[in-house]
């Protein structure tokens, strides 16, 4: 990748959170999955609301390299 793709594919990945949740909700509607007769045959009914699960953190791993441990770390 380029340079100039690195920085584009950042862009549009590093979203907060509400702006991902929008966008999600904009496609679900635009593509009125409802209608779909494939769906349908199959008897999948798409609901217009996002489902709450619920979810952890994992911890960090340790990163080994040529027996080597290292714990990451971060800067605030």
């Amino acid at each position: 990748m380029t340079d100039t793709q690195t920085a584009n594919m950042i862009r549009n990945t590093a979203k907060p959170p509400e702006d991902r949740k929008r966008a999600i909700q904009r496609a679900i509607a635009d593509s009125n999955f409802g209608e779909d007769h494939v769906l349908k045959e199959f008897g999948v009914t798409p609901g217009k609301t996002l489902h709450k699960m619920e979810a952890r953190v994992l911890d960090t791993p340790n990163l080994i390299y040529k027996d080597r441990v290292r714990e990451p770390q971060f800067s605030n």
